[in-house]
């Protein structure tokens, strides 16, 4: 009854039992209305929802073809994905986690092909499987949000899955609440669950909140899934080691310092043209600021290839850096063969569709933002 009538099912050819009702509290964290336990409220009570199966069955459709029909016939702005690949089936098959065999272009394609439609990805939770310290990750997609889980206490968990990616790029990109998570269940019931999977809806319904703050301040335009990705990444509350990290991604979700950044129009959309000279934008920062952030991130196209592990999937390389007066400020860098060292910004990043840039106590004064493509 939490649902009402706003959940509509598409698609339904796997039993509860086989699922462990699941992809009933998934929905429930999105769209719950609390009716019978307030306390399993989702984010987004007011929203709608259309459910299918994560994989391809007796209709022969991929999850890019129904997220695109979906798209067509009931105008979505976000799809939430709570499934993936455990890594403990591809314990000591490296050469597979690349971006051709895991098949994540088809989504990378939709989200570049649709960019008012935001894909939000669970992390997995595969955390020490195959003895890995790091790099416990199977989707390779370049276009989306990955979300890691925490507990209560803002703490990372004992499964979520860490980066990085094989070929050295961010993963996850942010984290959100994931254990001991109550939402709706069968037989009219509420009940507690555990994973990633549970994080990642948590991060859908807040999006679909900062979409329909959009919509109010842009005359109903829906934001595109990049800007969406930047806000909640650069907005996020550090965690773990400083700056972003192959644990938390760059934060903790926090919703409302998203919302402050939107509603204070901190932001700019832009196109830079291939070939085109480096853009710059000027920002003044005013005195007392304790943390300067600056952030860009784009949709990249996809190439169809065989990808090798290791290989970067990077196609539109952009730069970005800070600038005041004689001071020069440079992208946080990860090292993957060191994976649990802090990031650098002492170069430029060229692996990552998503940079950030954080001076601490910034001087008061005009700051120059520069972006260019390397060719």
């Amino acid at each position: 009854v939490d649902f009402g009538n706003r959940v509509h099912c598409e698609e339904f050819e796997m039993s509860l039992a086989s699922s462990g009702g699941h992809g009933m509290h998934t929905t429930g964290s999105i769209v719950g209305s609390g009716l019978l336990n307030e306390h399993g409220r989702g984010m987004a009570p007011d929203a709608e929802i259309w459910t299918w199966n994560f994989n391809e069955q007796s209709n022969k459709m991929s999850t890019a073809e129904e997220m695109f029909e979906t798209y067509e016939r009931q105008h979505i702005s976000l799809t939430s994905n709570s499934y993936g690949i455990r890594m403990l089936g591809l314990c000591g098959l490296d050469k597979y986690l690349n971006y051709t065999y895991l098949g994540n272009a088809t989504t990378d394609l939709l989200a570049y092909y649709l960019p008012d439609l935001t894909h939000v990805f669970s992390a997995g939770n595969s955390q020490g499987e195959c003895d890995k310290k790091f790099s416990h990750c199977t989707n390779y997609a370049k276009n989306i949000i990955t979300v890691a889980a925490v507990n209560e206490l803002d703490s990372m968990t004992g499964f979520s899955s860490f980066g990085p990616l094989l070929d050295g790029r961010m993963f996850p990109i942010i984290s959100a609440l994931g254990a001991g998570v109550w939402s709706t269940v069968d037989m009219q019931s509420y009940w507690q669950m555990d994973g990633t999977s549970m994080s990642c809806p948590t991060v859908t319904g807040h999006l679909a909140l900062l979409t329909q703050r959009y919509k109010e301040l842009h005359g109903g335009a829906i934001p595109y899934n990049y800007f969406l990705k930047a806000l909640i990444a650069n907005t996020a509350r550090d965690a773990g080691n400083p700056g972003p990290d192959y644990k938390y991604g760059f934060g903790l979700l926090d919703g409302v310092a998203a919302i402050t950044a939107m509603e204070n129009n901190w932001y700019k959309m832009a196109v830079l043209p291939k070939g085109g000279a480096p853009q710059a934008t000027k920002i003044t920062v005013p005195a007392g600021v304790k943390e300067l952030r600056v952030m860009i991130c784009w949709n990249d196209p996809v190439v169809f290839k065989e990808y090798k592990t290791g290989e970067c999937p990077l196609v539109n390389d952009l730069d970005l850096t800070v600038e005041n007066g004689t001071n020069s400020y440079f992208p946080y860098t990860l090292d993957p063969k060191n994976p649990n060292t802090p990031a650098v910004a002492d170069k430029k990043n060229g692996v990552d569709n998503i940079e950030q840039v954080v001076i601490k106590n910034p001087m008061a004064g005009t700051y120059t933002v520069t972006v260019g493509g390397t060719v």
